[in-house]
């Protein structure tokens, strides 16, 4: 692969992920969630539970921005937030019980949202898709971990 090329290729992932979700809506029947907090949850839900930092960059939305995020999943009952014992200046997020349901939810439609995207695509470019999104996850979580 050329190295002109990375750009072109990386200007592509957020394309993607916008037309896999652009019209996605979760319904919940008394809470209403956001996108941002979507994220939030999901990112909760994959590492139990994380310094509040770590989640905003996670999700790449400003720590200032992510405050009122994180204000907001309190609020609903989705997230509780606490101190780090050995660092109190470090707030914590973990989700609740009614957060880990909620998420459940949100992946399981989320999932549907996608297979019904997939519809135009045979066996073959879906599984093309699922193994080239695995291979960028894996290195992503390297790269990141190798900071």
């Amino acid at each position: 692969m050329e190295k002109e090329n990375y750009v072109e290729y990386l200007s592509a992932l957020p394309r993607f992920r916008k037309a896999m979700l652009e019209d996605f809506s979760f319904e919940h029947h008394d809470i209403d969630i956001n996108k941002s907090e979507e994220m939030a949850l999901m990112y909760l839900h994959r590492n139990n539970s994380c310094i509040m930092s770590e989640v905003s960059r996670m999700i790449c939305v400003e720590k200032s921005t992510f405050t009122a995020i994180a204000d907001s999943l309190i609020e609903k009952g989705l997230v509780e937030r606490s101190t780090l014992k050995n660092d109190r200046r470090k707030s914590i997020l973990i989700l609740t019980l009614e957060g880990k349901i909620v998420t459940t939810e949100i992946i399981k439609a989320m999932n549907e949202h996608i297979c019904y995207k997939y519809r135009n695509l045979n066996q073959d470019e879906i599984n093309e898709i699922i193994s080239s999104l695995k291979t960028l996850y894996k290195y992503t979580n390297r790269i990141i971990n190798d900071k």
